[in-house]
């Protein structure tokens, strides 16, 4: 059964990115301790999905599409330009709800990874759609920077689905 999953690592006071929307904090931790659960969590990935200002940070950092073996989805508005090697990037607005169906089918047997800031994240999870929240800790704290998935606590309350993906990020 296809899942759906926010992974993202976060300091220890629970934020994703600086005030820029840059990573340097995390990179000075280097990726050698995560590499072997990343490669098994992206090998079990059929879809990606992100929202603009990832893309466009993906964009300015000048490296060649990550993603060639998934299906890709980028959540936006406006038009964006092309990045290298992303032939496969289908640019969208609209319900969540539909676009998730839109996933699943393309995941096929797989799962379907939302990437990047928690904006994405959290319209998954508002939505109830939201099956598992995957956040290595990094030993920083950041002070107040950008939040790891905001989400509306009512409605995680009443979802069984948010729920799972709140003992998940325990």
């Amino acid at each position: 059964m296809t899942k759906t999953q926010y992974y993202a690592a976060a300091s220890i006071d629970g934020f994703i990115a600086d005030r820029d929307n840059g990573l340097d904090w995390l990179m000075q931790f280097g990726f050698e301790e995560f590499t072997a659960d990343y490669e098994a969590f992206i090998a079990d990935v059929g879809v990606v999905v992100m929202g603009s200002r990832t893309y466009a940070w993906l964009l300015a950092e000048g490296s060649p599409w990550g993603y060639s073996e998934q299906a890709a989805w980028v959540l936006t508005s406006r038009k964006l330009p092309p990045i290298e090697g992303g032939t496969a990037i289908r640019f969208a607005a609209g319900d969540i709800a539909e676009l998730h169906a839109e996933w699943v089918a393309a995941a096929g047997d797989k799962n379907i990874w939302i990437v990047g800031g928690g904006e994405v994240a959290a319209q998954v999870a508002d939505a109830g759609l939201l099956d598992e929240i995957f956040s290595p800790r990094c030993p920083w704290c950041s002070g107040r920077e950008r939040r790891c998935c905001r989400y509306r606590a009512t409605q995680a309350r009443s979802s069984s689905r948010a729920r799972r993906s709140s003992r998940a990020a325990r």
